[in-house]
């Protein structure tokens, strides 16, 4: 099974080989990594390029700056993978993420969205913690009103999810994985794995990760 994952990225060309090499050395390897550059203005275009020319399951894809939700969109519409991951350009996975998400799949085939913990790591990539939200299984829309605990990069999604509700809404004023999962769980199943945790997936942050400073940074960006 093919397994398409989506980078958009916008001038962040000292943190993307860390994501890139993060995903060719997973251990499941069918896989096709396309990277959407959103207008960059530093060398991610020849940095990707590099990759892309020794690797063909890396994929070069660009765009006038739109942000990030129309990159992902951009990247849904070529995308020929039976699962979707996101991986942001900031951050990178374990070696067996991918194929720890499939085998999840196999242990639970209701399931339609799968996705674990995260590592917080700072922009040099030394950990910061692993304290994690409280995550949720099943038929969680109720829950996910409440709050976002749906860590992105550390989803894997069927295909069909996208084929019959669609991607990103790419409004400003919504961060638009959010606005996806409230979609998705209308109608589709999550399975938190927890022995996932820590190790599915490493955030880089430069702030203090907590509620209140996640909404001031939001302020600040709409």
């Amino acid at each position: 099974m093919l397994i398409s994952i989506i980078t958009p990225t916008y001038n962040r060309e000292a943190f993307l080989p860390a994501a890139i090499e993060s995903v060719l050395a997973q251990s499941y390897k069918e896989f096709e990594l396309i990277i959407v550059d959103d207008g960059s203005t530093d060398n991610s275009r020849e940095l990707i390029n590099t990759y892309a020319e020794k690797d063909s399951r890396v994929k070069y894809l660009y765009q006038e700056n739109q942000r990030q939700s129309v990159a992902r969109n951009y990247a849904l519409s070529v995308a020929k993978g039976d699962f979707i991951c996101f991986l942001d350009s900031d951050n990178y996975w374990p070696s067996d993420k991918l194929e720890k998400s499939i085998k999840a799949f196999e242990v639970y085939p209701d399931a339609d969205i799968v996705y674990g913990d995260c590592i917080t790591i700072d922009e040099q990539g030394n950990e910061l913690h692993r304290h994690n939200m409280r995550r949720y299984s099943g038929r969680i829309a109720a829950l996910l009103l409440k709050d976002n605990f749906i860590s992105m990069n550390t989803t894997m999604t069927r295909r069909k999810c996208f084929n019959e509700m669609g991607g990103m809404s790419g409004k400003r004023r919504v961060a638009d994985d959010y606005d996806l999962w409230l979609k998705f769980s209308a109608r589709y199943r999550f399975q938190y794995i927890p022995s996932f945790s820590p190790t599915i997936g490493l955030w880089r942050t430069k702030y203090p990760v907590t509620r209140s400073c996640a909404l001031r940074q939001m302020k600040k960006l709409f």
